[in-house]
């Protein structure tokens, strides 16, 4: 009852671990026990003196001993935008082997002047110490004074050893109709001189054409985009020589293409990605 008191998102809030992790995108480590343990449905069981290929069996996340830095890591996407509200980092039955400190980071995307947009984790949970083979609850934070929306999340674990739960309490955020895809970048593209379009979708066939069309960042993988952007129309300019007369750039605008994975825009009168 203490919990519950102390931390309000348990009574108000369902656990999404349990219904919304789309997908895991990557594991630094899981030598002792798989890291897709975190968001199984139950408390975590322990069978004492019960040994597989890599000793001990432990029903949550365990990884190889290493240096103090870099922590492990594990990424992973939500089924859709959700606002987290608190979280629990579980260690049960990880004493001595358990994560000496942990922190939760999120992926936002913000929007700086000019029309253009940068990516940034975010600290949704400091990295805190927690204790062996307990519940450890934390408050997130806020992000520029209110609950970030979020999809995109990854939990830290200093250095190493094991976690058996990650517990994560909010809800889904419903972005229907609001054009873009992805609660960040609604977030983004709410001012009146940006149209935002879902991509491969929309009346103008220019953006469904970018929209279709494979990206590849500078290392060579592959990305997707999570929306297409259509920048505001070039500015009405006085034609030299007259006083009154003016006339439009005949060039097209430019649109900002929109990915978890990497943004950017692209010129169409030069067809270049500008990373």
């Amino acid at each position: 009852m203490e919990a519950y008191d102390s931390y309000p998102f348990l009574r108000k809030y369902s656990n999404l671990s349990l219904s919304a992790i789309k997908s895991i995108d990557f594991v630094s480590n899981e030598a002792f026990a798989p890291a897709a343990s975190l968001f199984r449905a139950g408390f975590p069981l322990f069978a004492p003196h019960t040994f597989g290929a890599q000793g001990q069996v432990y029903d949550g996340w365990e990884t190889a001993r290493h240096n103090i830095s870099p922590p492990d890591v594990v990424e992973f996407t939500l089924t859709a935008p959700a606002k987290i509200y608190g979280a629990n980092i579980d260690t049960a039955h990880f004493d001595g082997n358990h994560a000496i400190g942990t922190g939760l980071q999120a992926l936002v995307i913000q929007k700086l002047d000019h029309q253009r947009i940068e990516q940034k984790w975010v600290d949704l949970v400091d990295k805190s110490l927690v204790k062996p083979t307990a519940r450890n609850f934390f408050h997130t934070n806020l992000v520029g004074g209110e609950t970030p929306t979020v999809q995109r999340l990854r939990l830290l674990m200093y250095p190493d050893g094991g976690i058996a739960r990650l517990e994560l309490y909010g809800e889904l955020i419903d972005t229907a109709g609001s054009g873009g895809s992805g609660g960040a970048a609604k977030e983004v593209v709410h001012d009146s001189s940006v149209t935002s379009v879902e991509t491969g979708v929309g009346s103008d066939r220019r953006l469904q054409w970018i929209a279709n069309l494979p990206f590849r960042n500078g290392f060579g993988a592959d990305f997707k985009l999570d929306a297409v952007v259509d920048v505001r129309p070039p500015p009405v300019i006085k034609k030299p020589g007259t006083a009154a007369a003016t006339e439009q750039h005949t060039y097209p605008p430019p649109v900002c293409l929109v990915s978890r994975q990497v943004f950017g825009c692209l010129f169409t009168s030069s067809d270049r990605l500008i990373v």
